[in-house]
């Protein structure tokens, strides 16, 4: 019997794009399509601003895109205010959060958003003036519409009902996860890598690298929060049995000399249903 063994190290590399400087004007809408262009962003990039909504149901959405927008499928990464007096985000064809977030007319939320363009994924993140911050919506994927593009150059707005404005936004830098590890595997179709977040026990898949692989780029992920991963090989079988896990934050190289559990039976041998 062949036992297969993962060994799974975290690198955590920075990737600047370079510290933007917040534009302190204002942009506004109310019923109309309003953009202002950006630096053009390829790779990974955090963006924050400051919006505010004008009413307390109101339909204003608050988007990235490349080139002007006149249209919501225009926009890959959209965040809004809705009339169920809500934040939301857009995950490829629909609405929706991870959390319940209300909003009030004339409070100020700071929005933080982490863009991925390579892996068409982001994460929003919003702290509403003297709060906390909250997940807004952790992951997403670009609207589909938009699953193929490779630049992100335009902030947009539109309310359809009522109005809200958008202060100080300002692009700055992100950070990559990378992952590696031990293939003794001969039998794999590819991999299933996961992650959580150190303090949440809820495991989230964020990547299938290819057979034969033995890295992997995490490209959603936010400064100095600690991650923590896990991989498994999959074949036409089922699964293997997880590898040990890896966590780290910050820019550092971390080796997990831990090692991980042995003689676990390989994706073919599992018996049959």
């Amino acid at each position: 019997m062949k036992t297969r063994r993962f060994v799974l190290f975290v690198g955590l590399v920075w990737l600047m794009f370079g510290w933007g400087f917040a534009d302190a004007a204002c942009i506004s809408s109310a019923g109309t399509w309003v953009n202002t262009s950006l630096t053009n962003q390829t790779g990974m990039f955090t963006f924050e601003f400051d919006a505010t909504p004008d009413g307390a149901a109101m339909d204003g959405v608050i988007g990235l895109s490349n080139g002007a927008a006149s249209a919501f499928t225009n926009l890959a990464v959209i965040t809004r205010f809705f009339t169920n007096g809500r934040i939301e985000a857009r995950n490829d064809g629909a609405y929706q959060a991870d959390e319940v977030i209300s909003y009030s007319a004339g409070t100020v939320y700071h929005f933080r958003l982490v863009v991925s363009v390579l892996l068409r994924r982001y994460s929003v993140y919003v702290r509403p003036a003297g709060g906390s911050e909250q997940t807004v919506g952790s992951n997403y994927a670009f609207r589909g519409e938009q699953s193929g593009v490779s630049n992100l150059n335009n902030l947009a707005l539109n309310a359809s009902t009522n109005s809200h404005s958008v202060c100080d936004h300002v692009i700055g830098a992100a950070a990559n996860v990378r992952l590696t590890w031990d293939d003794n595997a001969t039998d794999e179709t590819g991999f299933r890598i996961e992650r959580r977040e150190n303090a949440l026990a809820i495991w989230t898949e964020v990547g299938q690298p290819v057979v034969d692989a033995v890295s992997f780029v995490d490209g959603v992920t936010i400064p100095d929060r600690v991650y923590c991963y896990r991989v498994r090989a999959v074949n036409t079988n089922g699964f293997s049995a997880y590898s040990n896990e890896a966590c780290g934050s910050g820019a550092k190289l971390i080796h997990l000399d831990r090692p991980p559990v042995t003689d676990r039976p390989p994706v073919t041998d599992r018996p049959p249903s």
